[in-house]
Order: C-alpha cells, then structure tokens, then sequence
C-alpha cells in the first residue's frame, strides 16, 4: 500500500484503519469489523485481525478492457432480452474467474497476506476470505448471505484466488435480482473483500450469532444468543435448528442468575472443516452434541455482556457473529 494515496484511492486498508463511515470504500462488512475493534477495543474478546480489498481494487479489477467488455455485452443482451437472467450472471461470472487481476491488485493482496501472517506469527495464516459489498447494511437494504465466503483459505496465491471468486459472486442471479428489485444499478455495483485470520480454525468448538434484542417481539431488554457445535454457518443458513440463550439486560453484573430463557436445538448438522483447504462441509451430531447445549451459561453470560458493549458502542441494536475456540 502506498501511503501517499488518499484514503480512496488504496488498495488495501487494515481493518485497524477503518470505520463505520468507510463502507463506500471497504464495504460493509469490513467497515463494521472496523468498528468493532474500536467498540471492543481493551476488552477479552478476540476480535478478528486483517485487511481489507477496497472497492478501488474491485473496479481496477473489473475495469479491465477486455472483461469490461464480456460484462458490458452480457448486461446489455440481458437489458434488451437476448439473454436469459441465469445465462447473463453465468456468462458475467465466468469471465471473471477467466480473468487476470492487475499486477497491481495481486501484488498488494500478497504484501498484505504476508504482513498478516507476520502479525499474527505464522508463515501461512489460514484466514477467512469474506466479500463485503457497499451496499450492505444500507436502510432498507439486505445483501446477507447473497455474496460468497470462504474459511481457512491458506497461501498467497489461494487468497488471490479467493478474493477473484468474491468479485464473481457479486453477480449471481440472486444478487443481480436484488438489486433490481432495488433500482441499484449493476454497472455501479462494487464491494470489497475482507481477509482475516481465523479466530478458531481448525478448533472451532461452537458459533452462532447473537442479537441485542428479542427479533420476534422488539423487546430490547434481552440478549438472544443462537448458537451450534462446529462453525457458525450452520446457524446463519439454518442448517440446523440451534440452542437459544436469552439473557436479561439489566441483570447482568447484578445478579448472579441473569439467563431467562434456555431452549435447546435439535442439531442434527454442524459445519466442519472440509477435506480440501478452504471448504467446509455438513455433518452429522454425536447424540452427545445434540443433548447439550453449545455453549455454558457462563459463556452466555460473557457473550451477553460483550453484545451489550457493542451495543452501546453503536447507539443501535445488533446482530453479531461469535465463535468459541475448543481447546
């Protein structure tokens, strides 16, 4: 990164960096990770450490003469009829896993792999490789789930890889059908990706996601913590139904008993490591994971508290992403 650019002009921003104003520039999801090492800033929790690809890298990429030409046509045969939806985002995302990201992009994705993997003391850091579009998190607006994710990607040339394949779900039918029914335009369309290290991999003991208000009723005075065995995608793309933990706001630091509701999942699945660097894959519980819960009350209370933290950081409720590393 050269540090004599404007701030919109780079390349790569350290999360570090980053704010929640600056999701034009990193895209949502890095700009609340931003915000999130601000928010938790002297605390226990472990907050994930990483770059981000910025939205300039994005266009560079997509600005390439010969694939801005296959993306052009395929939007404009789509615009006019003469091609199908499907045919359309297949024909945009196969030209850019085709392509070849500027010398300049690639260069700087693997300065930045390796001055992470310096940080965190490991010559090749598996890491998550997270799209982050700038239209995520907008009023009105939900791109979650729409974009591609990949964990435990490993090496330079696999988080170029990645990071390419993150463009390309940027234009799958479900997304492209979103953002029509959004007015967005697809052309000006942009996200960036988020490179972090793993916060538990391959241990990852439990995950889920937590919500600093009852979902169903509005009620903000709890905390509700939905959690599984295994990696957090289980959860967030119901796989499985999870455990649920309610914990009641105001008693927490007050009383020793804060926990109000306690409702168990069924878990029949959880995501796990796959066989190949990067993947992940649904397997079956033991009957032991089923009939447990996924977390201690101890561990919810915890949870509940940094929620609230959180909370109070943004002046909004909140849903965040949690994970207990096994030991």
């Amino acid at each position: 990164m050269n540090p004599t650019r404007p701030p919109t002009e780079r390349l790569i921003a350290w999360l570090e960096e980053v704010r929640r104003s600056d999701s034009d520039e990193v895209g949502g999801k890095a700009a609340s990770l931003g915000e999130l090492y601000h928010a938790l800033r002297g605390s226990p929790a472990l907050i994930p450490r990483g770059f981000a690809v910025t939205a300039r890298g994005y266009r560079a990429f997509a600005a390439q003469p010969q694939l801005a030409g296959r993306m052009g046509a395929a939007l404009s045969a789509r615009s006019s009829g003469a091609m199908a939806s499907d045919d359309c985002a297949a024909a945009i995302q196969a030209a850019i896993l085709a392509a070849q990201p500027p010398a300049e992009l690639a260069t700087a994705i693997r300065s930045a792999y390796r001055e992470l993997c310096s940080r965190l003391d490991t010559d090749r850091a598996p890491v998550a490789v997270r799209s982050s579009a700038t239209t995520e998190d907008l009023p009105g607006a939900s791109f979650a789930g729409q974009h591609a994710s990949y964990l435990g990607v490993v090496g330079e040339d696999a988080v170029v890889d990645a990071c390419q394949k993150c463009f390309a779900s940027l234009f799958t039918a479900r997304a492209m059908s979103y953002r029509e029914t959004l007015g967005f335009d697809h052309a000006a369309a942009a996200l960036g990706v988020v490179v972090h290290g793993m916060v538990a991999w391959p241990e990852c003991e439990a995950a889920g996601v937590m919500f600093t208000i009852d979902t169903e009723t509005g009620f903000p005075g709890v905390v509700v913590i939905n959690g599984n065995w295994g990696v957090g995608e289980s959860v967030v793309q119901g796989l499985a139904t999870p455990d649920e933990i309610v914990v009641f706001k105001p008693a927490l630091g007050s009383s020793p008993r804060p926990i109000i509701g306690r409702r168990p999942g069924n878990k029949l699945q959880k995501v796990a490591p796959g066989l190949t660097p990067g993947s992940t894959q649904a397997v079956e519980t033991s009957p032991a994971e089923r009939l447990s819960m996924c977390i201690s009350d101890a561990d919810a209370i915890q949870l509940a508290t940094w929620a609230v933290q959180v909370e109070d950081h943004y002046g909004c409720p909140m849903d965040i992403e949690w994970v207990k590393e096994g030991g």
